[in-house]
């Protein structure tokens, strides 16, 4: 566990830098999971057009310290913690993704 709590939105810029998703790329919200957990909710277009939703994940590594994508960190690695959603709810999809990560790493 890190020695200070660090923003959510300082978390993602640190694991997945200044650029930004193609596919969504309006930010609607950054937050956190838990102290060592951030979140990044952001919209877009899928191919065809429908609006689509992606929650980006960032965590403290428990073995470095370091904070990185869940994707790079042996703990989460397989656990697809980031994720996209399309369709007609996809935007609750998203926030009910968000809501069931913070009861799993409360």
């Amino acid at each position: 566990m890190s020695k200070k709590a660090i923003p959510a939105r300082r978390m993602i810029q640190i694991a997945y830098g200044d650029s930004k998703n193609f596919m969504t790329p309006n930010i609607i919200k950054y937050g956190k999971i838990n102290r060592d957990m951030a979140y990044e909710l952001s919209s877009g277009e899928d191919f065809y057009h429908k609006p689509m939703y992606g929650v980006s994940i960032a965590a403290v590594d428990p073995t470095t310290g370091e904070i990185n994508r869940t994707a790079f960190i042996d703990e989460y690695k397989d656990k697809d913690l980031s994720k996209s959603f399309t369709g007609d709810n996809a935007y609750n999809d998203a926030k009910r993704h968000i809501g069931n990560l913070k009861i799993v790493y409360k």
